[in-house]
Order: structure tokens, then sequence, then C-alpha cells
């Protein structure tokens, strides 16, 4: 049976930010990473201004997850790294796009004395678009619809839905982005389905 029309007429939230992530193995050189690490943009505007703008950042806030660094184990000399650069969301490829992409990542860690052997690949490199393509429904967004709004945190999906057997569960639902919120929207969705067969079966 197909979704009632207002499934499929209901206004799509604005979407929050997309990404341009890049995930490689390589060895670090210059900084003691930890696990998660964050550098910091010194002009904030420089970064959400472009972003605002539907651009990609001049200069940009980059997190690094050292993926290997969580483990008890000795670090491996070729390590795995993911590496965020937030960006609008959208659809549409930016011009020259990877090499932009590079050149304000790579550049702006080693100003500040962290460099990575050998450097990453073309194909290391994620982009708004193609998660866009492979997600479609999300315009890229990676975090669900924009958290901006006096009551947009209260405007995300809820676990149980009007659609019968249908759960939802993620970033972009209820409490919101990040593992810990995804984990207890997770969490939020297996009690519904539960409570929803128990009460079917009396």
């Amino acid at each position: 049976m197909p979704p009632a029309p207002r499934w499929r007429n209901r206004p799509a939230p604005p979407p929050s930010l997309s990404a341009w992530v890049w995930a490689f193995g390589a060895t670090p050189i210059g900084v003691d990473l930890a696990h998660h690490n964050v550098f910091f943009t010194a002009d904030p505007e420089l970064e959400f201004g472009p972003i605002g703008a539907g651009e990609m950042p001049e200069e940009p806030t980059l997190y690094i997850c050292a993926q290997d660094r969580e483990m008890q184990a000795p670090v491996p000399e070729i390590e795995r790294f993911e590496i965020i650069m937030n960006g609008p969301a959208g659809h549409q490829p930016f011009p020259q796009e990877e090499a932009q992409c590079r050149a304000r990542t790579f550049p702006m860690l080693a100003a500040m004395g962290l460099t990575f052997s050998p450097d990453p690949e073309t194909r290391a490199l994620t982009t708004p678009a193609l998660l866009s393509r492979r997600f479609p429904g999300s315009l890229g967004a990676i975090y669900g619809g924009s958290p901006e709004g006096t009551l947009a945190t209260f405007r995300r999906p809820l676990a149980r839905t009007g659609l019968k057997g249908l759960y939802l569960a993620g970033g972009g639902t209820h409490p919101g982005a990040g593992v810990p919120m995804a984990l207890t929207s997770g969490t939020h969705a297996a009690r519904a389905l539960l409570a929803d067969r128990i009460s079917a079966a009396k």
C-alpha cells in the first residue's frame, strides 16, 4: 500500500551542513595526534561566510579523526584518517573541487605543523555532491534538517512514523546529530518497535 499523500507532499526542512571528507591511510608527521582533533580557523567568518553563500570555505576549521588511536594496541605506521571540512549542502559539483579542497586542507595543516606521507589520492575525497547522489533525500546534508531557527530542534522527526512498520533512527531524527544522540535515537526506535510489537500481540 503506498504511503498517504501527506507523506509525499510534506515540505522538506532546510538542510544542515554538508562536508568534504578525506578518508585515507598515511603516516602523520609533526603533531602528536589524539583520537579526535580539531584545527580551528583563525577567522570563523572566512569559514561560515562562504558556506552561507553556498561556497567552499576559504579558511576552514578541520576535524581529524585518527581512527587507530582509539585502540590500546600499538599505533600502526600507516594509520587511518578522516578529515572533515564543513561545506554547504547541495548536489552540484564545484569547479576544480578536488584541487581547491586539497589546497584549503593540507597547506593549512602543514602551517600548524602537521603533514602526511603519502599525500591522499583523489579517490580519498567524498564531496557534498557525491553525498547527495548517494543519499538523494539529504541534498548531501550530513546532520539532517538545519538546526537554525527557534523551533528547528522540535521539528526533527521522531522514531515512530505515520507509516506502519517504518521507524526512524540516526542523526537526522530526534534528538539530533552526533554519535551519542544518534545512538539515543536508535534506542528510541528500538523501544518504539518493541512496544508496538507487544501491543499488536495482545
